[in-house]
């Protein structure tokens, strides 16, 4: 496959010399618009257009394009922690099992789409790792309408990855399915969506902590492949992620355009929504690990190695009564859940732990618009009865133009949630940690204010265009009032942390528009409260910059961009990973304070994309070796040394 890319690209770039005389338009496109899933039943309009901007078009890595930073374990696709708080306020049922977060696919983040031509796209990328292989990433998305009514679109992802340090091999293999069905007189809606996500993950544990092991030792080796010894040479995690709804919408009422197209204006309908989640965790390892600093040489059940499982089940059943989102006006939506939750985890077959449970809800959402010009929402869920009874979500948020022309909106939201721990910070059993807690309900209150600036882009929609995003700036200001946040100690076991704690954070981000000169950056500052920060273990300042230089080439046959990437947070002391709770927990060792350094080129032919890369370029550079802490991002975790990766995206239009 790798001889197979490379001769693809040769051939693309020498059409391009070949064609000197040729002038080809690279902004032309028609690329497919979509509906998210949250309003695709409610507005019933697909405005959305397909992201193609050239903007971080080398960030194949998407949870650290999306995030300003995050704390993984040295490479893509490994577990990792957003540096940025931002506390969970899902109400419900929630595991606590999942710490690939963006990594997977959810419903919440479906697409729909209107296809009036079959769309598919290709992105590709490949690079050196531990073994030959190395790290090879594949996505692939197809869209396509049958008829006027009928829609399905295919979304998958994987990755293999061998690392560059002993046992960080990860596969992960991501897939999403989404359909609608239409009827003729357009008043049923029916949709589907299909998720599937499963990682195969080597542990290691990190580099192993004992006295063969120094800093200074791991700095002298300047091989690109370290071999060093890790805490752990057998552990494995398996873990699946599954989820699949069917919706079903009805139009009660509405009327009938007196137009030739007879367009269906729906003013009132019915929802029925059916949601099935599976969950399931495997880790396993031998007792040669048991002596490592993540478990001290305790076990509890099975001397000769750890066979740890969850699994757990959740269907749920949501009926809604609702209006269409208007332009202009209010609209409304309200509903009942009903949940349906078996839950079972074991260390072997004789020690177990199971649950079986159901919830309640009742929901509601208002929305009001005026002119254009302001929107307000409301949303309110609250748990009636079951194992989250009392549990709630409540969210206000206002979006407000202050002036028109020049794009500039104010933004305000309040948020207010109450919900039951995280099954595993309540109960657990395996082969090396048992615990059971009654943890109170976290509560946790939001208020947001900030401005946001959109970039009025040129008339002419070319590559220089979309090579910027949305926004040019933004201002956001967070305060979070918190209680009884659960943190990992150092011992593994989950603790509640104290009430009454605040969180302040300033959110900027400004993108410099200079046509051949763009400058994107982006950073949080987060000032903690004196007892949350001493189990809070995050970083007060986050930042992410991208510099780059952009212009045609071969007579517009080319866009090109060339630049270098920053990621940098101040010194703090970090979290460390467990594998075995696969949950971020308390250490004493410091991170950061240390600059990340990319450079990058991307190219743009017609409808191909192609980047170059080179990550981590500062690596073992004589000035960079003074820093502290190195190139740590977590304790005992070092992120890969100076590598080179080079990708393709390609769509294709019938």
């Amino acid at each position: 496959m790798r001889f197979a890319l490379f001769f693809c690209l040769v051939i693309n770039f020498s059409l391009v010399f070949a064609q000197q005389e040729v002038v080809f338009d690279t902004a032309k496109r028609i690329d497919p618009y979509h509906s998210v899933y949250h309003n695709f039943h409610r507005k019933l309009t697909f405005k959305e257009p397909t992201d193609s901007q050239m903007m971080l078009h080398h960030q194949y890595y998407f949870a650290k394009k999306n995030n300003v930073g995050i704390q993984d374990l040295g490479d893509m696709s490994t577990p990792y922690l957003d540096l940025v708080f931002t506390p969970n306020l899902k109400s419900g049922f929630n595991t606590g099992f999942n710490p690939f977060k963006e990594n997977y696919f959810y419903i919440e983040n479906a697409k729909f789409y209107n296809a009036k031509l079959p769309y598919t796209y290709f992105y590709y990328t490949q690079g050196r790792g531990l073994t030959s292989q190395g790290l090879v990433a594949f996505d692939a998305s197809h869209t396509q309408n049958i008829g006027k009514n009928f829609n399905f679109s295919v979304n998958y992802h994987s990755t293999t990855n061998s690392g560059y340090y002993k046992r960080q091999t990860n596969v992960m293999k991501n897939i999403q399915l989404t359909s609608y069905y239409k009827s003729k007189n357009q008043r049923y809606l029916a949709s589907g969506i299909l998720t599937y996500n499963k990682t195969n993950f080597q542990e290691n544990g990190g580099l192993k902590q004992d006295g063969n092991f120094t800093d200074s030792l791991f700095r002298a080796l300047t091989t690109p492949v370290k071999f060093v010894d890790v805490e752990l040479n057998n552990a494995k995690n398996i873990n699946k992620f599954r989820q699949h709804q069917l919706s079903q919408t009805y139009w009660l009422a509405g009327k009938y355009s007196d137009d030739t197209l007879k367009e269906y204006s729906p003013q009132l309908g019915v929802r029925h929504v059916l949601q099935i989640e599976k969950i399931s965790n495997y880790y396993t390892d031998l007792a040669s690990d048991y002596k490592s600093v993540i478990f001290d040489s305790i076990f509890y059940f099975n001397s000769n190695g750890t066979n740890d499982s969850m699994r757990c089940r959740h269907i749920s059943n949501a009926f809604e009564l609702f209006s269409p989102i208007k332009q202009n006006g209010i609209s409304f939506s309200a509903g009942a859940r009903i949940d349906n939750i078996s839950y079972h985890q074991q260390a072997n077959s004789m020690n177990y732990r199971k649950l079986s449970t159901n919830n309640t809800s009742l929901y509601g959402q208002l929305n009001f618009n005026f002119l254009k010009l302001f929107n307000s929402d409301a949303f309110a869920q609250f748990y009636t009865t079951g194992y989250n009874q009392k549990d709630y979500y409540l969210k206000w948020k206002n979006d407000i133009i202050i002036l028109k022309k020049q794009k500039i909106n104010a933004l305000i939201s309040i948020t207010s949630s109450a919900r039951r721990p995280d099954y595993i910070a309540q109960n657990n059993i395996s082969n090396h940690f048992i615990w059971q807690n009654n943890f109170n309900q976290i509560t946790t209150q939001i208020l947001s204010i900030g401005i946001v600036k959109e970039i009025i882009k040129p008339k002419l929609y070319d590559a220089y265009s979309y090579s910027i995003p949305k926004k040019s700036f933004a201002a956001i200001v967070n305060y979070t009032l918190t209680s009884n946040y659960i943190y990992f100690d150092y011992d593994s076991k989950p603790k509640v942390g104290s009430p009454d704690q605040n969180v302040l954070q300033f959110f900027a981000m400004k993108h410099l528009n200079l046509k051949k000169f763009q400058l994107h950056q982006e950073l949080f500052y987060q000032i903690f409260s004196e007892k949350i920060k001493t189990y809070l273990l995050l970083p007060s300042f986050v930042s992410k910059t991208s510099l780059y230089y952009q212009f045609y080439a071969f007579k517009k046959a080319t866009f090109i961009q060339i630049g270098t990437d920053v990621n940098y947070t101040n010194s703090y002391t970090a979290n460390f990973y467990n594998p075995s709770t696969q949950n971020f927990q308390r250490s004493k060792t410091q991170v950061g304070n240390y600059p990340f350094i990319d450079v990058f080129i991307n190219a743009e032919i017609k409808t191909a994309k192609l980047f170059f890369k080179m990550e981590h370029l500062n690596q073992d550079m004589a000035f960079m070796n003074g820093f502290e802490n190195y190139y740590y991002n977590s304790p005992n975790q070092p992120s890969s040394p100076r590598r080179f990766r080079l990708g393709v995206a390609w769509k294709f239009y019938y």
